[in-house]
């Protein structure tokens, strides 16, 4: 009986898979000597993979593609995702270098950009993430505001102070309804002072429906996402009729990047998939996604120039992140959200520049700009983390059973005002049959410098250390 259960494939050895820049596709994988080369034979392959296998990437290099996980792993042997050999955690880039740049009028010079997607969101300058032209620009009178003074309905924005010499149908407009949100919109029509729009997802949520809020009267806006906006060093605009990167520049010797990769890890449903030392840079949306699946680890790994999300979890449960860093991540650096699940420890993380640019978030989702966000039905440990400049909250929350201790929060709300160090509010209890969250402890944390920006906004609202929201 015993030799029948070690010869059944359920009970088979796992196998090791390598890969490397070095290796060929026509290897087999399964040694350092013989390993694969690229993400596109890991994918074509994986219908080979087990639960219990590791796939091994090589330390010191870098790989371009997107990860599409098509198994799960089974509890005490998920698919493994880590790193061998020596020197640094290899890379996983969505990023492609854009060269042979001309120049096309003034300081602007645009390039053939190949493998670029309308909704482009992440562009680097010799290594840091540059904000899509907008107009104003931020440092003008008013935060870089304009004012509307009249909202209709849902779709309307009038301006009576608009110059009316621009028409801005095409554009994107970045409206701040309210404290908490910045929606981004494309222009359909412009009539005189009135600003017809639509919403402009570019699926950066699964939410099927967006959450749309009423604007407050003499609140502001502004364009980005059009070639008229372009007058700052570093500025960009990708013109997606002809393929082409625009961009400020002082000068065509500068290395640009620009994110080819939606999703640099896509786990769709999978569940018990760990990652560990690791680093991902360059994707538009997500650099780890996952939705529906649970029991998803990521653990020292680091996520730098991300254009939307790093770590995406909607509706997974038995979460652990720990020892993972971030840089650079222009919507939420870590989001877990669900209100059907239990089970998410985030601890011992670093978030750093978080959001640095508004309107370069999400598109209507109050949850975004956020150092780490959690949600969840039950079990939450947020503990040991460094948030350090973020556009919101540093840290926002909502479940029963959470446990937030010992975190640093330094320099939040740096774009959105109605937020905090720590935030929770209590609208997610009325899933809940209404009833108040039970067994929430906020303890020896440290809070420092909120910056409660009063971009857009009538006043500054809030930008409180902790702050439990009653709305």
């Amino acid at each position: 009986m015993f030799m029948l259960l070690l010869l059944s494939p359920m009970f088979a050895f796992p196998n090791n898979y390598f890969i490397s820049s070095k290796g060929s596709d026509n290897n087999d994988g399964l040694s350092p000597q013989y390993p694969w080369q690229t993400i596109q034979k890991l994918n074509r392959e994986f219908s080979t993979i087990k639960f219990g296998d590791t796939i091994f990437f090589k330390r010191g290099e870098t790989f371009y593609g997107s990860v599409i996980i098509k198994k799960s792993g089974v509890h005490h042997h998920p698919i493994v995702f880590t790193a061998y050999g020596d020197g640094s955690d290899p890379v996983i880039t969505g990023f492609t270098t854009v060269t042979g740049w001309e120049r096309k009028n003034g300081n602007v010079w645009e390039a053939t950009a190949p493998g670029v997607k309308t909704n482009l969101n992440i562009v680097t300058l010799d290594g840091l993430p540059q904000r899509i032209g907008r107009y104003p620009n931020a440092d003008a009178p008013d935060g870089g505001y304009m004012r509307y003074e009249d909202y209709n309905g849902s779709t309307i924005i009038t301006d009576k102070e608009l110059d009316e010499s621009v028409n801005w149908t095409g554009a994107e407009v970045v409206i701040r309804k309210n404290h908490w949100t910045a929606e981004r919109c494309r222009v359909t029509k412009q009539e005189g002072k009135n600003i017809s729009f639509i919403y402009a997802n570019a699926g950066i949520n699964p939410l099927a429906v967006p959450v749309l809020y009423q604007a407050t009267k003499g609140n502001g806006y502004f364009f980005q996402k059009d070639t008229r906006t372009l007058d700052g060093q570093g500025e960009w605009f990708f013109d997606s009729t002809n393929g082409k990167l625009q961009m400020v520049l002082d000068n065509a010797k500068h290395i640009i990047k620009a994110g080819t990769i939606d999703t640099l890890v896509n786990t769709g449903k999978m569940s018990f998939i760990s990652f560990s030392h690791l680093s991902f840079e360059g994707a538009n949306i997500s650099a780890i996604y996952n939705k529906d699946g649970n029991d998803i680890s990521v653990k020292h790994c680091s996520f730098n120039n991300i254009g939307a999300k790093a770590i995406h979890f909607w509706n997974t449960g038995n979460v652990l992140i720990e020892y993972v860093n971030t840089n650079y991540v222009l919507s939420n650096a870590i989001q877990v959200r669900t209100t059907k699940k239990d089970n998410a420890i985030v601890k011992n993380c670093v978030v750093k520049n978080t959001a640095p640019f508004v309107g370069m978030g999400s598109f209507f989702d109050d949850r975004d700009y956020k150092g780490i966000s959690v949600m969840m039905r039950s079990n939450v440990v947020i503990e040991n983390n460094v948030v350090d400049s973020v556009g919101s909250s540093g840290i926002q929350f909502q479940g029963n059973d959470v446990l937030v201790q010992h975190n640093l929060v330094n320099h939040y709300c740096r774009l959105l005002d109605d937020g905090a160090g720590i935030y929770t509010f209590v609208e997610f209890g009325k899933d809940n049959a209404g009833e108040n969250f039970t067994n929430r402890v906020i303890k020896n944390n440290i809070i420092l410098n909120g910056v409660g920006a009063p971009e857009g906004s009538t006043k500054i609202y809030k930008a409180e250390g902790i702050y439990m929201d009653g709305r």
